[in-house]
């Protein structure tokens, strides 16, 4: 549990959290206090509103520390790590992923599709808006018919509805700090932490990564300052 939010009316929120029955292992996670003026879902709804701020950073710290901890993978070159659609994908499918990283804005379209052909079989393409438009990926030019669309999914939408089938932990990260603009950037907004090195991975998984950002990045200790972890910053 990262940290709690108490809500509530007049001076009863105070009261409790200053309670001696308070469990202090509690007390030591909440991260504000905030007078509401409903009760119920009303009064849980206006919590989650005040709170939005603090909310926001803690989620914040947190990114910053799973983009740094992939980074460190980079650099001690465990090969411990997967980034791309592609293998993450394989990675995923064979069990490998232990922890998922997305990017939480990334427009990407995942599609089944199977052949109207006699004796076809079920594929997944994964594509961009842009690619979608493109009619070439929903024909089969070798038998010369379409391809009928079985599902249609926002990818960001079936990793977070189908994460836990593969056994792993997911974590969204944004672009909004500088870490998580080389995640999106550098990786193309999806990678993940491997159990095991999946030898199906390319070689020189990290051969020309800055061929768009024009810099190589570096991902040495100096980039990622511990203070900037610290949650009581946010507080």
């Amino acid at each position: 549990m990262t940290g709690l939010v108490v809500a509530g009316s007049a001076e009863f929120k105070n009261v409790l959290v200053d309670a001696e029955r308070f469990d202090q292992r509690l007390a030591a996670k909440v991260l504000t206090i905030v007078d509401v003026s409903y009760g119920g879902e009303n009064g849980l709804n206006q919590a989650i509103e005040l709170s939005a701020e603090v909310l926001s950073n803690v989620k914040f710290v947190q990114e910053k520390k799973v983009i740094k901890k992939y980074f460190d993978e980079i650099s001690q070159d465990t090969g411990k790590i997967c980034f791309g659609m592609d293998d993450t994908l394989k990675c995923l499918e064979a069990g490998a992923v232990d922890t998922l990283v997305v990017w939480e804005q990334l427009d990407i379209i995942r599609y089944v599709l199977k052949s109207t052909a006699p004796d076809s079989v079920e594929e997944v393409l994964t594509l961009t808006p842009a690619q979608s438009k493109d009619s070439k990926h929903f024909r089969d030019e070798e038998n010369n018919c379409e391809k009928e669309v079985l599902e249609k999914m926002e990818l960001v939408e079936w990793f977070s509805t189908n994460y836990q089938k593969f056994g792993c932990k997911l974590e969204f990260v944004s672009n909004k700090s500088q870490e998580g603009s080389q995640f999106c950037k550098g990786f193309g907004g999806v990678g993940g932490f491997l159990r095991y090195r999946c030898d199906f991975l390319e070689v020189d998984v990290f051969e020309g990564m800055d061929e768009e950002g024009g810099k190589k990045m570096d991902f040495s200790d100096d980039d990622f300052d511990d203070d900037d972890l610290d949650l009581d910053d946010f507080m």
